[in-house]
């Protein structure tokens, strides 16, 4: 078992000098909830999901990360929201399928889509959920729901 909190707040110390590279920003907003899961597993999806952010964001702001936590009762909902280049209509599903790569940003960003697949593989052998939240103006937000104990 671990705290919830304190995992998400290791996970963004560990990549606090890119984020000041960038001149950017992160804000936690967090109820202290402790989970039973593998933890080498969730720090793996957080650290995607903030190399992600930071990968995919705009040259035209200053960049912000918030990461929202959430007490659902049995489960735990986590919110990882950026101001980044955001998300293509209609993207949203395809994000999580192995070796998917936006057509708007294939050619301009490094990567090899699987990361996102891999988060998703991992949330579902927790019995958790992964899905992109369509219609953000702004940037891209990304909400996991998981059980708090396996």
């Amino acid at each position: 078992e671990f705290k919830i909190n304190d995992l998400i707040k290791k996970v963004l110390n560990d990549f606090q000098s890119q984020i000041e590279a960038v001149n950017g920003q992160y804000e936690i907003e967090s109820e202290d909830i402790e989970v039973s899961a593998d933890l080498i597993c969730i720090k793996q999806i957080f650290e995607n999901l903030i190399t992600n952010a930071i990968k995919y964001r705009s040259p035209d702001r200053l960049f912000k990360l918030k990461v929202s936590v959430i007490d659902m009762g049995a489960d735990i909902n986590i919110i990882f929201d950026d101001n980044g280049l955001g998300i293509k209509p209609g993207d949203e599903d395809k994000l999580f399928e192995e070796y998917y790569r936006s057509k708007a940003r294939e050619n301009t960003i490094a990567g090899h889509g699987i990361g996102l697949s891999t988060v998703k593989t991992l949330l579902e052998s927790h019995g958790g959920m992964i899905w992109a939240n369509p219609g953000v103006a702004l940037g891209s937000s990304f909400n996991i729901q998981m059980p708090k104990k396996q």
